[in-house]
């Protein structure tokens, strides 16, 4: 017996009698999520570095793994740790979203997973799958020798079957013995029941009579409920193929996404609401599903960037961010709700069949088909709450008034109209005028005075321009146009203006110069000119002719003297 093998002996023993020790989850740190894939499964551990008696130790969180299903075993290399890495993202998601990790893998292909500019179908679809992670997630390539951990669960993944405690009875291959076919078109047994339901339904029915084109009988109007004959009125209703559709005529979707929990919102609305409908309709459609905002992101809607808007910010204590439409750190995930609207509605549009028929094949139950028609009581905590939610709606409805009617007025105070009348003398901006001649920066703010030549309406003013900018165009709005003030001697022409004489500068002390410099000679008229230091409050260093320096020959020869005995010490 060696000392070798009873130091293996010792390793072997402790690594079978002993486990190692699951970190609980710190979502403040950073985390580190090994990933490798091979020919048999997928492999994951996700780890963790905490300090644990003070010192830093790395510990594993969990450790997931599963089989490769036969379609994923033609994959390549790449391929198949791309599908790795996203799996993991998925089966991960509780730990990792919102916080910042680091994936570690051996394949350099997941690093050019998030750029890739041109993808297969697969790498594109797990391309947008990870892009909520962008950001958070940072890809680094290290050797196959540090992959211990996760190598070792994707070279031996469980089974699906029976003995592995997670096993899925969905995954499994079941065999059902077929006793009959039968064959039903969804779209014809759909529509079908929804035409049999008319009948049952004593508007639904009337209604289908008075919208035939055959039909003559007016008089079953009467038999209708109140609010329905007025929708009828109004031509809310159309009946085609024997179903009736109601048309709300709505002409755009107001998206909104929760950004906690990720739920998207879609809201009927309208292309000319103004910016009070849309404060309106974030209020009671919104705002009660999701509670008051922390802030709001958009990209530059106008609607969100008004006067009202910017109250309304101010009265919650909230803010307004600003984003770039198809950027992914910010917004991607609204925009991607947009697009995926747009493709259901262009595909049901195409195929006349719900969404819900195309995605799942069958129609989910609606809250107002499992009322209880018989059901009139109304218990005492619902009715409080209703009285609160309307107390909260006029407190919300007054907050908007004052803020509408201030924006209103603040409007009205900045864009005071004025009293512009033809003949007047104005002044015309040249915020407009690209052309003119000279410098920009010495460019006038007003040009003229010009008169007015006619007027076209209460916003724009048509002068007569001179000679110099007959090629600009003689109207521009009243905001460029302001009323030109005379000034005093126009006003006063017979006062005598006394001209200000300005006394001369006399110099109160003599140029003194102390010391020599620098000297240089002049090629142009070949005169020697000398650097010297003045005793002058205007300049202190000066060059000067020879013949400018007063006793120029004897300070000269002190200059060289004193230099000379220098060289020579």
């Amino acid at each position: 017996m060696t000392v070798d093998r009873v130091k293996a002996f010792g390793y072997l023993r402790q690594a079978l009698t002993t486990a190692p020790l699951l970190l609980m989850p710190d979502l403040k740190l950073p985390f580190k999520l090994y990933i490798d894939a091979s020919g048999d499964g997928l492999g994951t551990a996700l780890h963790q570095v905490q300090i644990i008696n003070d010192k830093p130790v790395e510990g594993p969180i969990c450790f997931i793994s599963r089989q490769i299903k036969p379609t994923e075993s033609r994959y390549g290399a790449s391929q198949i740790e791309c599908l790795c890495l996203v799996w993991a993202l998925e089966k991960l998601n509780y730990f990792l979203q919102g916080c910042v990790f680091e994936v570690i893998t051996y394949c350099t292909a997941v690093k050019s997973l998030l750029n890739m500019k041109t993808p297969n179908r697969h790498m594109l679809r797990w391309q947008i799958a990870i892009q909520e992670y962008r950001g958070n997630m940072t890809i680094v390539h290290k050797y196959g020798n540090i992959h211990k951990n996760a190598d070792e669960l994707s070279r031996w993944p469980l089974p699906n079957n029976i003995d592995n405690p997670s096993y899925v009875p969905e995954e499994a291959s079941t065999q059902i013995p077929i006793e009959g076919i039968t064959i039903t078109d969804l779209y014809t047994t759909f529509f079908e029941e929804l035409r049999n339901s008319h009948t049952k339904d004593k508007n639904c029915s009337i209604l289908c009579q008075l919208l035939t084109e055959d039909c003559k009988d007016r008089s079953l109007t009467h038999a209708l409920h109140e609010i329905w004959n007025k929708l009828l009125d109004k031509g809310r209703f159309h009946l085609l193929d024997g179903i009736i559709y109601h048309t709300t005529k709505h002409t755009c979707v107001m998206k909104v996404v929760e950004r906690f929990s990720n739920t998207p919102i879609f809201l009927p609305s309208h292309k000319d609401d103004t910016p009070m409908d849309t404060a309106l309709l974030v209020w009671n459609r919104v705002v009660s599903w999701t509670g008051i905002f922390t802030n709001i992101i958009s990209d530059r809607d106008p609607k969100f960037t008004t006067a009202l808007w910017m109250n309304l910010h101010q009265i919650f204590g909230k803010k307004l961010c600003f984003s770039t439409a198809y950027h992914p750190q910010t917004d991607g995930l609204a925009e991607r709700m947009i697009q995926t609207l747009e493709d259901m509605t262009t595909i049901h549009s195409s195929t006349n069949q719900t969404p819900d028929i195309l995605e799942k094949e069958w129609n989910p139950k609606l809250t107002e088909d499992s009322l209880r028609k018989d059901f009139v009581e109304i218990h005492p905590t619902a009715a409080s709450f209703k009285g609160i939610l309307d107390k909260a709606r006029k407190h919300a409805i007054r907050f908007m008034e004052d803020s509408f009617s201030y924006a209103q007025d603040k409007w009205d105070k900045a864009h005071a109209t004025a009293d512009f009348k033809v003949g007047y003398l104005v002044l015309v901006s040249t915020t407009n005028f690209n052309k003119i001649k000279g410098c920009k920066k010495l460019k006038d703010f007003f040009a003229g005075a010009f008169v007015i030549k006619a007027l076209h309406g209460q916003n724009a003013i048509e002068v007569e321009l001179s000679e110099e900018l007959s090629n600009k165009h003689p109207t521009s709005p009243v905001s460029l146009i302001k009323l030109n003030k005379s000034s005093d001697a126009e006003k006063f022409p017979l006062r005598i203006k006394v001209p200000q004489v300005i006394p001369p500068i006399e110099s109160s002390c003599i140029k003194k110069i102390t010391k020599f410099l620098k000297e240089r000679k002049l090629k142009a008229n070949k005169v020697r000119e000398y650097l010297v230091r003045c005793i002058n409050p205007t300049c202190k260093y000066e060059w000067l002719a020879e013949k400018d320096i007063p006793e120029a020959k004897k300070l000269l020869r002190r200059s060289r003297n004193t230099r000379n005995n220098n060289i020579t010490k």
